[in-house]
Parts: structure tokens; C-alpha cells; sequence
């Protein structure tokens, strides 16, 4: 069995600004104690942002004033057999690398953080869908499967920005409310590609 793991780098999003993000996976799983995958049965608390001391969090470094980051990445992994590619699609939610200010840590940031990590789960929906139709039409170029993701993961960008400008970091209530509305309409319709675990989890980072 082939067997070949690729990282994405570190995204992270903001409470006045997203910096970048990435997306997939989703029963509740943490690695380490450091990466939680999506689930529809968790949600994320503020414990899960590990770092929530402002006086640890060199702000310098950080092109906006911050309130809160959320990281997310993601990985596929090839586990081939033969000439079609076999593609597994996950991502998650990484504990150690996420933070918020004391003076932040209300209801409706959390909401805006987590529906960060939902938008996440759909673009992860919909490559884990592109990857299956590439796989049933036995393409056997593996360069067409990464393009997909490459593909996906550069318009997931655009729609987390989106996000955060229409919604005002969460401060536009009725704009929060519509891209709830948005997200979840969305989850529902690529549920047949939620996955119960990732793939290979035993992988560490």
C-alpha cells in the first residue's frame, strides 16, 4: 500500500481581521490532546484555546490587534493501491496554536470562531466529493486530485474572508445569522461526506 501524507501549514483567523485559513474531518477526535476534528457533536469551548493569557501573546507580531485565533489546517493522505489515487480529506482544529483575550471571551465570538471551523467542514465536503467523482471516473493522474484541493482550498480562503467582512467578526448580528443559516443549509446538503474519523489518526504531528 502506497502511503503519503501531506501538510498544509498553520492558518489562523481573527476576531478584527482573518489572517488566512484551511479546512476537514469530523466525529470528535483530539491528537495529542492538541487537534480536535470536526464533529457535528462537539462545538468548540473557550478552554479549547489553550493560550488565553494576552500577557503571553506578543501582539507585535500579529498584523492586527487580535482578540482571538482560531488554527486550522488540514492534511490528505494517499493511500493508493494500484493506478487510481485513493485520497483521504481531513482537518482540524489545533488547541495549542488558538488564543482569545480574557476581555473577548463572550458567547457570540466563540459562535463566529466556531462557524470558522463549519465553513472549514464544507469545503472539506466538497473536496472529499470532487475526490470521489476523480476516483469513480478512474482518473489516474494524481496531479488532477491535488489540483482539486488546491482549488477548493483557494476559494475556502475567499469565503472566510467574505465571512468576516460581511459579518464584522461576528459583530453584524443579522449577517452572523445568514451565514449561519448559509453554512448549515450547506452541511446539510454534502452530508453523505461527513466522515466519522480521519484517516490514519495515528499520524502525529
Amino acid at each position: 500500500m502506497k502511503y503519503n501524507k501531506i501538510n498544509f501549514p498553520y492558518f489562523k483567523l481573527s476576531l478584527f481581521f482573518l489572517l488566512i485559513s484551511l479546512s476537514s474531518s469530523s466525529i470528535v477526535y483530539s491528537q495529542g490532546d492538541s487537534l480536535i476534528y470536526w464533529s457535528s457533536k462537539y462545538q468548540l469551548k473557550w478552554s479549547d484555546f489553550k493560550t488565553i493569557d494576552i500577557d503571553t501573546i506578543d501582539l507585535s507580531t500579529h498584523k492586527y490587534h487580535l482578540g482571538a485565533v482560531s488554527c486550522l489546517g488540514s492534511d490528505f493522505i494517499d493511500t493508493s493501491e494500484g493506478n487510481i489515487p485513493d485520497i483521504n480529506y481531513f482537518h482540524y482544529f489545533n488547541r495549542n496554536h488558538s488564543w482569545v483575550t480574557k476581555n473577548e471571551m463572550t458567547k457570540d465570538l466563540l459562535n463566529h470562531e466556531q462557524l470558522h471551523f463549519d465553513i472549514n467542514e464544507l469545503f472539506a465536503r466538497k473536496i472529499r466529493k470532487r475526490l470521489e467523482e476523480l476516483k469513480n471516473l478512474r482518473v489516474q493522474d494524481l496531479n488532477k486530485y491535488y489540483s482539486a484541493i488546491e482549488s477548493f482550498r483557494k476559494q475556502r480562503i475567499i469565503w472566510q474572508e467574505k465571512y468576516d467582512l460581511e459579518t464584522g467578526t461576528g459583530s453584524y448580528k443579522d449577517y452572523q445569522i445568514k451565514w449561519n443559516f448559509k453554512i448549515a443549509l450547506g452541511l446539510s446538503e454534502l452530508r453523505k461526506y461527513e466522515i466519522d474519523t480521519p484517516a490514519h489518526a495515528d499520524v502525529r504531528q
